[in-house]
């Protein structure tokens, strides 16, 4: 298993594919919005043979609607992976299953890519704890050679004059 960057990496590198594949993706749906009615325009007779106007029309449909839906895949899988390419190990059923569907529908690189981040990812990873300070509390007189007064963990050696955890001096 890589640990938790490799999956990350991989997640933002898929991300940004797939951002520029919306574009892409948004930029051929407005052509075909455009071109759609001005096919009208085209005379019958100019029309490759064995082609009518309304194959025509259709497959000029269907591929704006194609383009259209995967312009808004695109960019809902951009907004998924950013959210999720902080711990993708929390979101591998996510990125797995968007990963599968980018792959068939909206760009097979970005696709692969988060597919694999997730597959990668550690089942039940967490992030490591954040080392916290021990609370500062009073320590007895008997115990103030033994404990520091800042961080309160043990002096070692005994009788040191600053404290080897946090550099307090030991009074």
């Amino acid at each position: 298993m890589a640990d938790e960057g490799t999956s990350s990496t991989l997640v933002i590198v898929a991300a940004v594919f797939q951002l520029i594949l919306l574009f892409v993706f948004a930029g051929l749906a407005g052509l075909f919005a455009i071109a759609l009615p001005l096919l009208s325009l085209i005379p019958p007779s100019e029309l490759p043979p064995g082609i009518s106007f309304a194959e025509l029309v259709f497959v000029s449909q269907a591929l704006f609607g194609y383009m259209a839906i995967a312009a808004v895949l695109s960019l809902l899988f951009t907004i998924f992976w950013l959210m999720w390419r902080g711990q993708p190990s929390q979101h591998r059923v996510g990125l797995i299953i968007t990963g599968i569907i980018g792959l068939i529908l909206t760009g097979v690189l970005p696709g692969l890519l988060a597919l694999i981040g997730g597959a990668i990812a550690k089942e039940g990873y967490e992030s490591p704890p954040v080392a916290r300070p021990a609370p500062k509390t009073a320590a007895p007189p008997a115990e103030a050679a033994t404990y520091c007064p800042s961080c309160g963990n043990p002096i070692d050696p005994p009788g040191a004059q600053f404290c080897g955890v946090c550099g307090a001096a030991i009074t």
